[in-house]
């Protein structure tokens, strides 16, 4: 599997790790301070049960 990604900015102090649970809210409300609507990247978004159906797979 290839993935790509990038950063605006670089910073050494970034940890990223796999979600569960406890992270659902964060997820909800960074996806929704992220939406093109509030100047961010992205154009859908997705509800909190989806992105826990998400996490099982």
């Amino acid at each position: 599997m290839l993935i790509t990604s990038y950063f605006m900015f670089k910073a050494d102090n970034i940890i990223i790790k796999i979600a569960n649970s406890i992270d659902l809210e964060g997820i909800v409300k960074l996806q929704s301070e992220n939406q093109k609507s509030k100047g961010g990247t992205l154009s859908s978004e997705l509800n909190i049960n989806q992105i826990e159906e998400m996490m099982k797979v």
